[in-house]
């Protein structure tokens, strides 16, 4: 897939046949955060339904951006927009993506989690949204310098664990956003091996979808894409761990996911 898009650039997904996450509509970008606390539902309804008209009837459209690492406390208001996008768009996606389980635990406003736990926040979210699919990301490969410290690996696999009961309990699939560069200054930097093991351990927990962030650079070292535009090393790299899910993901997203050894 390719995310995230303008109406204006679906004839180019088309063309390359690529299905796309809409990024907001033809004149604006998606809600903000503060936009979704303050605006009444009517009016979050109302951007919905501009969004879908916008898209047109394009087939290259997968469903429709809503908001990205949301606090719990915003849950009964995105729920107005995964409504709204299975009334105005039938079968669409209303995209949403978590914030992994190393975020911060908490109460509403003082935590990013804004929920006592990752457990209490995944069960909250799919109980009051009622989503298509659980989306989070998790850098934890990266941060734990390719698995060499040990606490911050085992957060990686904690939270992969984690999702996966969640979303076998509620019939939902799941997709786990990875790191495709240098996530920091002082982390390792992207290598066929951690992009295979980002890519694998999804898939061998059952995950849905892998989405990799980012292809541009936009500040980070060794990205697929440097700052020019210019394919890397890495895109080379991720090229041929996308055409091995390519290949392998059609088979395993007709399982059911019994067990993690």
């Amino acid at each position: 897939k390719a995310g995230f898009v303008k109406p204006r650039d679906l004839p180019l997904c088309e063309q390359h046949g690529l299905k796309a996450l809409m990024f907001g509509c033809a004149d604006r970008g998606p809600l903000t955060r503060e936009e979704w606390k303050k605006l009444p539902d009517e009016e979050i309804d109302a951007f919905v339904k501009r969004m879908v008209e916008d898209a047109g009837r394009s087939e290259a459209v997968l469903g429709y951006y809503l908001l990205d690492e949301p606090g719990a406390s915003l849950f009964p208001k995105l729920a107005v927009g995964v409504a709204a996008v299975r009334k105005y768009a039938p079968g669409k996606l209303a995209y949403l993506n978590l914030f992994p389980g190393y975020a911060t635990i908490g109460a509403p406003d003082t935590s990013q989690l804004e929920a006592p736990s990752f457990d209490e926040y995944l069960e909250r979210f799919v109980e009051q949204v009622r989503p298509q699919l659980i989306s989070y990301d998790d850098y934890m490969t990266q941060y734990s310098m390719d698995l060499q410290d040990g606490s911050r690996a085992a957060r990686y696999f904690k939270d992969l664990l984690t999702v996966r009961r969640v979303a076998l309990k509620y019939g939902l699939p799941f997709w786990n956003i990875v790191s495709s560069n240098q996530i920091r200054p002082h982390t390792t930097i992207p290598s066929p091996a951690n992009l295979q093991f980002q890519a694998y351990t999804t898939l061998a927990a059952g995950g849905r979808g892998v989405t990799w962030y980012t292809y541009n650079a936009r500040g980070y070292g060794y990205a697929p894409l440097d700052a020019d535009g210019n394919k890397t090393m890495t895109w080379q790299y991720l090229q041929m761990v996308n055409r091995q899910l390519k290949t392998l993901g059609p088979i395993m997203n007709r399982l059911r996911s019994t067990g993690v050894y």
